[in-house]
């Protein structure tokens, strides 16, 4: 999945029979979790995103032609105990986070889809009440790792 758009999504965008769904890729190998905020399971490059009604909200990201560690933030709300397991149950700081943003024609099948931020889990906390629980994870952009400075001085 490419950062920059292909032709066939850029020419979709020309019309007006498109909208847009957001795909998240949370880990990598066999415990990887596939979210999409669309309101149908999606495929995008053989790939099968589960619909989930648990993303209420994802950060911006910042752009600038220098490399900078920007971050964003995953807000799941209404969450159930498996997602909190999910979380719990793993070491999932330090793990590969991939959030893009995919067209889908009039038939809610992908037209395209692009990269909106790639990095890692820096942190994440759960918020449980009596009538509410949410998972809010912390991501930073793979340039994290150009600002870090190990050894002396």
């Amino acid at each position: 999945m490419s950062r920059f758009t292909s032709a066939v999504l850029q020419s979709s965008f020309a019309g007006d029979s498109y909208s847009f769904a957001t795909l998240m890729q949370i880990g990598t190998g066999a415990d990887t979790l596939l979210l999409t905020d669309s309101d149908k399971d999606i495929v995008d490059q053989s790939v099968t995103y589960i619909s989930s009604s648990s993303v209420i909200s994802i950060g911006e990201v910042s752009e600038s032609s220098s490399p900078t560690q920007g971050g964003i933030r995953l807000n799941f709300s209404g969450v159930d105990q498996t997602m909190i397991s999910y979380f719990l149950g793993s070491d999932y700081v330090g793990r590969y986070v991939k959030v893009a943003r995919c067209a889908l024609n009039s038939t809610h099948q992908s037209i395209g889809s692009f990269n909106y931020f790639v990095g890692t889990i820096s942190n994440f906390k759960i918020e449980d009440t009596d009538t509410t629980s949410q998972v809010i994870v912390e991501c930073n952009s793979h340039w994290e790792d150009f600002d870090k400075r190990n050894g002396r001085r």
